[in-house]
């Protein structure tokens, strides 16, 4: 259904399917709504508490200044007089003996202070201002979890119990029953509970949701009705087991864990023996110590000149559209592949001439794109007017219809390359994230400690030759891997993916493991890889293979983990293909709360192995060095474009809501 047209001629011939229809689109709407109201109270919490921190380090600041001076005064009188009695030397310059015993006591409860400065200070945001709001959306939400969960059971008590007068005193009433354990962190028990036995309401509270807002990310607490927050057991096809052949073939893995390991172990073999013979005449790359420790250095390669053919082209490039408009570059786009038409089927009835109708969508995706008002856009324009622009891009324009516009658009761009000309239809991929700065009252917006100052992260995957297949808005503090991985998973172009490249934040062994699996070839720039170590492939592997590299190997790869966990894997990769289960919750589900997990374990093991051959490869081919760093370039230069393109009102995103947030960024394709 692409159309309200369709959903009519539905009602016409099958009015059971009509309202079955309709049934499941409340059902999904609802869903959606449950969702941003839990997104409100995680992302509100969590502002709270950075909030909180930043006063209580303030606040500790200041008194480690007044100690500072005091050690100050304790150096010069040493100084000065290193004769004399410490009665009669420091005590009077100082002030007194007391003074002293009071920088003890604050040196030796450092800790403590700190955290009860926290709770002190995210209390007051908390009581003041987010309480009432917190509790009217846990008030709402049907809470469960599939096993036994001590946190749930706290939070539910303490929902029932907020209008009883019993508890609303400083300190819960002796039998309150509600557990320390489980809840209260080992560091947070001398604030939280006095010496005498009492527990303080408001900061167990605090603990309490804490903790909350932990389990709702990994979803071992989740939400009924909702989607995103649902049932972690609808996440995963429920007839895995019976059809696991079927799943396998969807994403073309050999149903049995051992035969598909062992091409990995045969190839992590090869390379490492490749390494080990092409290492001692290799000039960019040797072994040495760093710091007491093995290392690997390795020779950053020369600038490459710029071809001459490219020079010309550039030139002439220049000379024929050099003052092109970029408002013409999106008209011609339209007139050959018919975006706006695309946009106005979707709509389905109009009374507005087509024409003029497509003059107002081009002018309202230019303004969205370049950060610019509808009014300034009207300007110049004859006959168009603030409001016209409002309405159509209100009417016409969502995150989701322009992702199908994109779709496309991105589609068409790859059926017309000629392959004598464009090379491999196959096509490297980069992606890196940037920050577009945007008002802080936002719920998306973060302060990013890298890049300084408050925005969201647009997440970009670009194809080496200057095509962008996916874009992303994340939070500041959310994993640059769940941003790679979703886009990587979810772009549903005709581009077929040969290799991806990625900077170190963008990689992990998690990573590693799962691309392979997806058939990716992750090809990341990793900072540190001099301090890495390949992984033997097995402890009976013979010590010759590793003759000239023995200083960098680490320890044999546990095959048999692997191949124990291997049908859960897939079952993660099946419900990852087929979009049951986000990125973001399959990686908290294993990193976050289960780091004992065997499935982690396992696939911690199967991303030492693909990372040992990235590295073999990386080490011995300078050309593939190169090629990662034209790859990423490309990205960075798309970063550069964005911010000339993004102009309007210095690049700030000035509007508080995520789906103008999101349009923007789309807009930018």
């Amino acid at each position: 259904i692409y159309k309200p047209s369709d959903l009519m001629s539905i009602k016409a011939q099958n009015s059971h399917k009509y309202y079955g229809l309709l049934g499941c689109f409340c059902s999904y709407r609802g869903g959606k709504t449950l969702d941003t109201l839990i997104e409100i109270f995680i992302r509100r919490f969590h502002r709270i508490e950075q909030k909180a921190r930043s006063k209580a380090k303030q606040e500790l600041w200041n008194s480690e200044n007044e100690n500072n001076t005091l050690f100050d005064s304790l150096i010069d009188i040493s100084i000065d007089k290193p004769d004399d009695i410490i009665r009669q030397a420091i005590y009077p310059n100082v002030g007194g003996k007391e003074k002293l015993e009071k920088a003890k006591t604050l040196r030796d409860t450092s800790k403590y202070r700190k955290q009860l400065l926290e709770y002190k200070q995210l209390s007051n945001f908390y009581i003041y201002h987010h309480k009432a709001n917190i509790f009217s959306i846990l008030q709402h939400l049907e809470m469960n979890s599939n096993q036994s969960n001590v946190v749930l059971d706290t939070i539910l008590k303490v929902v029932n119990k907020i209008d009883d007068n019993q508890y609303q005193e400083e300190f819960y009433p002796k039998d309150h029953n509600l557990p320390i354990d489980g809840i209260v962190l080992e560091k947070d028990i001398g604030v939280i509970q006095t010496p005498d036995g009492k527990v303080i309401r408001i900061y167990y509270e605090l603990a309490a949701l804490k903790k909350l807002r932990q389990q709702l990310k990994c979803k071992n607490i989740w939400i009924e009705h909702s989607l995103k927050y649902s049932d972690p057991e609808n996440d995963f096809p429920k007839n895995f087991y019976r059809k696991k052949k079927h799943y396998c073939n969807l994403l073309n893995l050999h149903n049995k864990g051992s035969i598909q390991l062992n091409k990995i172990r045969k190839e992590l073999k090869k390379v490492t023996k490749d390494l080990n013979n092409t290492i001692i005449s290799n000039p960019k790359v040797r072994i040495g110590k760093k710091k007491g420790k093995p290392h690997i250095f390795i020779t950053p390669h020369e600038a490459q000149e710029e071809p001459g053919d490219l020079t010309f082209l550039k030139q002439n490039v220049s000379n024929k559209w050099g003052h092109l408009s970029l408002l013409d570059i999106l008209k011609e786009s339209d007139l050959r592949i018919g975006l706006t038409t695309e946009i106005i089927d979707i709509a389905d009835k109009t009374i507005m001439d087509h024409q003029l109708l497509r003059q107002r969508l081009l002018l309202c995706i230019y303004s969205i794109a370049t950060n610019t008002d509808f009014k300034r856009i009207c300007n110049g324009t004859e006959g168009v007017t603030e409001q016209d622009l409002q309405y159509v891009k209100k009417r016409y324009l969502t995150p989701e219809v322009m992702r199908y516009v994109i779709k496309k658009l991105i589609n068409s761009t790859v059926e017309v390359r000629d392959p004598i000309i464009w090379g491999n239809i196959k096509s490297l991929i980069a992606s890196d994230s940037t920050k577009v700065a945007s008002w802080d009252e936002n719920l998306l917006s973060e302060y990013h400690i890298r890049y300084k100052g408050n925005g969201i992260m647009a997440y970009w995957h670009v194809e080496k030759k200057a095509l962008c297949i996916s874009s992303q808005i994340r939070r500041c503090s959310d994993s640059e891997i769940a941003g790679m991985l979703s886009g990587l998973i979810n772009h549903k172009t005709k581009v077929q993916i040969e290799g991806h490249s990625t900077d170190t934040h963008g990689q992990s062994l998690v990573a590693f493991a799962l691309c392979n699996l997806l058939d990716i070839d992750l090809r990341p720039r990793i900072k540190g890889i001099g301090k890495l170590r390949i992984a033997k492939v097995d402890k009976e592997a013979p010590q010759s293979i590793y003759s000239n590299i023995k200083d960098v190997v680490g320890r044999a790869i546990n095959w048999q983990l692997i191949i124990d966990n291997y049908d859960e894997i897939v079952k993660y990769l099946a419900a990852l293909k087929l979009g049951t289960a986000e990125v973001d919750v399959i990686l908290k589900r294993l990193i976050v709360e289960n780091q004992q997990n065997p499935v982690y374990k396992a696939l911690l093991e199967l991303g030492r192995a693909v990372r040992s051959i990235f590295m073999c490869k990386y080490l011995i081919s300078e050309e593939l060095r190169i090629e990662i760093d034209e790859t990423l370039n490309v990205v960075e230069n798309w970063h550069s474009g964005n911010k000339f393109i993004f102009f309007g009102k210095r690049g700030i995103l000035s509007s508080n809501d995520d789906t103008d947030h999101e349009l923007s960024i789309l807009c930018l394709h």
